[in-house]
């Protein structure tokens, strides 16, 4: 970064590769701060944003596979902090995701903003607006529903079986929370255990709108009897 260079709060800048092929692609006037050496792996980095005096802003290492986000790791797509104005911890894998488009949006956001209300249906499709707006579908379209199985997976013991869940989800959509959670009974308490859903794949439907899959530890084995919910709500 050049001496003298102040980066407002809230504003983007670029570290390229190499500018030429960058601008080739993405065009010109774009906040470029300058170009690096090497390459960043897309098995997995450390990255470091360091102050004046070298200690550490944030440092964080990303990987591949789950926890983090599987996206990114194939056709162009890139690793997305999200909300980053809610000042996110960089380290948990939860608050990345896919980006909207191949090639994400250099200097800028693919978020869209959500236009409804939460508890109408102002479009008359029989769904609530947050959940069009956070899954950018309707529930009802074929395709489009929540889907659950039992599939088999290896583990340390030989292969085990594990309740899986599916849900559309709308990646620009990061007004919206979207959580799966479990419970013993029917009834509650509910559970929010993220920790506790491992990302099986990532299916890319249209434009921003994936199908998300998880697997839920532990094995099925291990559990007499569990209820599982989407919860969809205002991000805080």
């Amino acid at each position: 970064f050049a001496d003298g260079q102040l980066l407002g709060g809230g504003q983007r800048i670029l570290v390229v590769r190499n500018q030429a092929a960058f601008e080739a692609r993405y065009g010109k006037g774009l906040p470029i701060a300058g170009e690096y050496d090497g390459s960043l792996s897309n098995d997995g980095e450390e990255l470091a944003l360091l102050d004046a005096t070298g200690g550490d802003l944030r440092r964080f290492a990303y990987l591949d596979e789950s926890p983090w986000p599987t996206g990114p790791n194939r056709n162009g797509y890139s690793l997305v902090l999200i909300r980053p104005e809610t000042l996110p911890d960089h380290r948990i894998p939860y608050h990345w995701r896919t980006s909207a488009a191949p090639g994400g949006s250099p200097g800028g956001a693919d978020v869209v903003r959500f236009a409804g209300v939460a508890g109408l249906d102002a479009n008359g499709n029989g769904q609530d607006d947050l959940l069009d707006y956070a899954l950018g579908r309707v529930l009802t379209d074929p395709g489009s529903g929540l889907y659950s199985s039992i599939e088999s997976f290896p583990g340390v013991g030989g292969d085990a079986e594990h309740l899986v869940v599916s849900f559309p989800r709308n990646l620009a959509a990061e007004e919206a929370r979207i959580v799966l959670e479990t419970a013993d009974q029917i009834s509650g308490p509910w559970r929010q255990e993220t920790q506790s859903w491992v990302s099986v794949r990532e299916e890319r439907l249209s434009g921003s709108v994936t199908r998300q899959t998880l697997r839920l530890d532990p094995s099925l084995n291990s559990l007499t009897t569990v209820y599982v919910r989407l919860s969809v709500s205002p991000a805080p």
